[in-house]
């Protein structure tokens, strides 16, 4: 299987061309992005391979893989597109995330046989391995015990894996307890099937919660349109892949444009009416202007029974100090920025209260926290240790 490995660095040198060839087939990449919901940017790619016949005619993926018959040439194609990708990704730029590898399950269990030919691709073409996201494909494993050493050989590595494909196939519960993965991908058909139906919508939200309680983070593709978008991160999902954020493209996705998306689909904000939440608000924020350590200001934000959480966010939309009510607050230094970004429903309203410093702002009631709990949130901006922070309260809407 090694000469296998020597045949893929002849046909993708690493400083060579755009593509390959397999048979009479011409081989490309694409690349499509996969976005952090929390932090509405390029969490990374997913590489894609392209196959076109003679007359220019492409021929899908799976049905090359099918159509391939001999066990020995589908693995050589499938180290070949990996080959492809890998040598693509490393063009992509320093901050280009990761990439997100496919695998066959085949491939995936001689991987495990032969565990030196797939770092000598990640050598080969500069690509570390905690920058790469091994996917392998979740329905049709037959050969679980083995799979279960290529999932071990790739986190020695230093890889993360994914199961691709959930609820399309087998999708064993039991399955992601016995492997393991760092990330699981939603099926298109399962978001699909929860826009049409209010019960599927409700068990994909169950179904993102217990891959999160195994320790799972969670990726839903097949996003088309902005409905499938809102409903995506409803359900608290870690990642979004699709059409209504980018096409599969040779080049880096445009970082700053994905920001207008998230946008229109996060909760408006408009200005609050005076209340007794955005007074207590704003005296919070004077007690911290004022030399108030956070837990001691927050008590004043949070002594309401409808207050649920008070939380202080730098103007990037890093949380810098939070605290749930009954809860003890979460104080790292204020001084340290890079915190963990605020989720997708707020961060509209943290860009616009940063600049609209001393008016107190707000959403309309939304789903919180998964979807469990209807709030709105408040947010004022006003200067904090020299820079621009802004206090948030979310407030049950129930």
């Amino acid at each position: 299987m090694e000469a296998h490995a020597g045949r893929v660095f002849d046909a993708v040198p690493p400083e060579g061309e755009a593509g390959a060839e397999f048979g009479a087939l011409g081989l490309t990449s694409r690349y499509q992005p996969i976005y952090s919901a929390a932090e509405h940017a390029i969490h990374g790619y997913e590489g894609l391979l392209v196959a076109l016949d003679a007359r220019g005619r492409v021929v899908p993926p799976l049905r090359l893989f099918e159509r391939t018959a001999a066990a020995h040439d589908r693995l050589y194609l499938d180290w070949l597109a990996r080959a492809l990708h890998l040598r693509g990704f490393a063009r992509l730029g320093d901050d280009r995330g990761r990439l997100f590898l496919n695998v066959t399950p085949h491939a995936a269990i001689e991987d495990a046989r032969h565990a030196s030919v797939f770092a000598a691709l990640l050598e080969q073409y500069g690509v570390r391995p905690e920058e790469v996201v091994v996917e392998i494909l979740e329905s049709g494993v037959e050969e679980e015990a083995r799979l279960a050493d290529a999932v071990g050989l790739y986190k020695a590595l230093g890889c993360s894996v994914a199961l691709d494909d959930f609820g399309a196939g087998v999708s064993e519960m039991e399955r992601i307890w016995r492997l393991q993965p760092d990330i699981v991908k939603v099926d298109r058909a399962v978001l699909t099937a929860a826009a049409r139906d209010a019960h599927a919508a409700r068990v994909l939200k169950s179904v993102v919660r217990m891959m999160h309680e195994c320790g799972s983070r969670v990726v839903i593709e097949g996003i088309e349109d902005r409905a499938g978008a809102r409903l995506a991160l409803e359900t608290n999902a870690d990642y979004l892949q699709g059409y209504h954020f980018a096409r599969p493209s040779a080049l880096r996705a445009d970082a700053a444009a994905v920001r207008t998306i998230f946008d229109d689909l996060a909760p408006a904000v408009d200005r609050a009416q005076p209340c007794a939440h955005s007074e207590a608000l704003q005296a919070t924020a004077m007690a911290l202007e004022t030399g108030a350590t956070f837990p001691a200001a927050v008590d004043l934000l949070l002594h309401k029974p409808s207050a649920m959480r008070g939380y202080l966010v730098s103007a990037e939309g890093q949380v810098l100090a939070a605290s749930f009510r009954g809860e003890p607050a979460s104080t790292p230094p204020l001084a340290a920025r890079g915190g963990r970004a605020v989720g997708w429903n707020v961060g509209r309203l943290v860009r616009c209260a940063a600049t609209q410093r001393g008016i107190v702002l707000r959403t309309p009631p939304y789903a919180a926290f998964g979807g469990a709990r209807p709030c709105t949130t408040y947010g004022y901006g006003f200067g904090y240790e020299g820079e621009v922070a802004v206090l948030c309260a979310d407030i049950s809407s129930s």
